[in-house]
């Protein structure tokens, strides 16, 4: 009986030092967001968003227009580009010729 509660205790030991799993953050952007990041108590604008996010982040775009006059990009695998929940759709509006304006997406 001791050996099966030493057992337990060492594998509860183990178990507390293990780190522990980062839980995935939505980053908020909007037209004029002027926030810093992290952006995740106040807006940033898009690009800022999308670096400040990490594999399994939330981006959460706030109704409005977006407007680029460059390619916006990211980096990050598995993120979700998303709207506000209950707001206007976003307009992302890129003014420029194709490739140099647009969505680069870069992967490892």
């Amino acid at each position: 009986m001791q050996r099966r509660i030493a057992a337990i205790a060492a594998v509860l030991m183990s178990l507390a030092v293990l780190p522990g799993t980062a839980h995935a953050a939505t980053r908020l952007a909007s037209p004029a967001g002027g926030a810093v990041p992290p952006c995740t108590a106040a807006p940033c604008d898009l690009q800022s968003a999308l670096n400040s996010a990490d594999p399994g982040d939330t981006v959460s775009l706030a109704g409005g227009t977006y407007t680029f006059g460059s390619a916006v990009s990211a980096s990050d695998s598995n993120l979700d580009i998303v709207g506000e929940p209950g707001g206007s759709k976003p307009l992302l509006r890129f003014n420029g010729t194709f490739p140099g304006v647009g969505f680069a997406f870069a992967g490892a």
